[in-house]
């Protein structure tokens, strides 16, 4: 068994025993001659202790805005239900189905294909303006 105090296994469970601790603060107290700080030492620590404080501000951050929008989807995802079928209620007609209502509301009024286009979109518009009313009411009374 090798009896060198540097060699001494110390789990911490333990006092360091004397030898050792003195051949610490020897090794301290020899280095102390070879180990020169830098001038620029202190400002890179702090520099450093600057960069580790705002990295883990910046993790804090993301992390709370990562758990706010996963609370958002769960309080939205219910209400997509709803949503699509409130938006199906309210769909639009294709430009094909405007351009069919066009052209026959051109040749029912005897004018231009602009001012048939022109009054189906108003007809539309009516139409929509109606759907969403109907579907807030049945809303409401759900």
């Amino acid at each position: 068994m090798n009896n060198d105090p540097m060699l001494h296994d110390d789990s911490g469970d333990r006092e360091i025993s004397s030898d050792l601790q003195k051949s610490i603060e020897a090794t301290i107290r020899s280095a102390s001659r070879y180990v020169i700080p830098s001038d620029n030492l202190r400002p890179l620590t702090l520099q450093a202790a600057r960069d580790y404080c705002s990295d883990k501000r910046s993790n804090r951050m993301l992390f709370r805005m990562i758990w706010g929008a996963a609370l958002c989807c769960l309080l939205i995802l219910p209400m997509l239900d709803k949503a699509s079928w409130f938006g199906d209620s309210l769909a639009s007609p294709s430009a094909y189905e405007l351009e069919e209502r066009a052209i026959k509301i051109a040749h029912e009024r005897n004018v231009g294909i602009g001012w048939g286009l022109q009054e189906a979109f108003v007809q539309m518009r009516q139409d929509q303006a109606i759907r969403l009313g109907q579907a807030i009411q049945q809303d409401l009374s759900q």
